[in-house]
C-alpha cells in the first residue's frame, strides 16, 4: 500500500510526523456494542436540527463540516469527535434565538453518543487553525464586491 507519508520529502524546517497505522487499515470500524448509540446521535441530531427550522447544508455550513458527512451521522453510519459535537451544538444554538441554552443542546447530543465517540485528533490543533484560515478567507471574500478579483480586490 502506498503511504504518502513515508514517500514525501519534508519541507525545510517541518515538524515530520510518523505514520500511524490503525489496526482496521483505516478507521476504527464500528462495534455491535456502539450502533444503538450511533442510531440514538443521528435521531437526536435530526430532531434538533428539524427544530431549530435548519436544512441538512445550512447547519453544515454553520459547524463547517460537509452537508454528506452531516447526512451519514444522522443515519447512523459515522463516528464523529466531540469537537465537531460541540461546532453542531453551536450551529443550533445560533439558529434557536429564543431556545434552549448551548450547554443544554450539548449535553443532550453528547449523553446520545455515549461510547461511539471517536477519540481527538493529534493533528487538531493544525485542523483548527487550517478550519480559521478557510473562515477568515471566506469573510474576506464576501466583503469584496461583485466585479472584483477575490484574489487582488481589483476590477476584472
Amino acid at each position: 500500500m502506498y503511504d504518502p507519508v513515508a514517500f514525501r520529502a519534508p519541507r525545510r524546517g517541518a515538524i515530520v510526523f510518523e505514520a500511524q497505522p490503525s489496526p482496521s487499515g483505516s478507521r476504527r470500524p464500528i462495534e455491535p456494542v456502539e450502533v444503538p448509540h450511533f442510531q440514538r446521535l443521528g435521531e437526536t441530531l435530526r430532531r434538533e436540527r428539524e427544530r431549530v427550522g435548519l436544512s441538512i447544508a445550512e447547519c453544515a455550513r454553520r459547524a463547517c463540516i460537509s452537508g454528506p458527512y452531516l447526512s451519514r451521522l444522522e443515519r447512523g453510519h459515522r463516528r464523529t469527535r466531540r469537537t465537531t459535537i460541540e461546532r453542531i451544538a453551536t450551529a443550533f444554538w445560533m439558529a434557536d434565538l429564543y431556545g434552549t441554552q448551548r450547554p443544554v443542546i450539548l449535553a443532550k447530543l453528547l449523553e446520545a453518543a455515549g461510547i461511539a465517540l471517536a477519540p481527538e485528533s493529534c493533528f487538531q490543533e493544525r485542523v483548527e487553525q487550517r478550519r480559521g484560515r478557510r473562515v477568515r478567507r471566506a469573510r474576506y471574500v464576501a466583503r469584496i464586491p461583485a466585479g472584483y478579483c477575490p484574489g487582488c480586490a481589483r476590477p476584472l
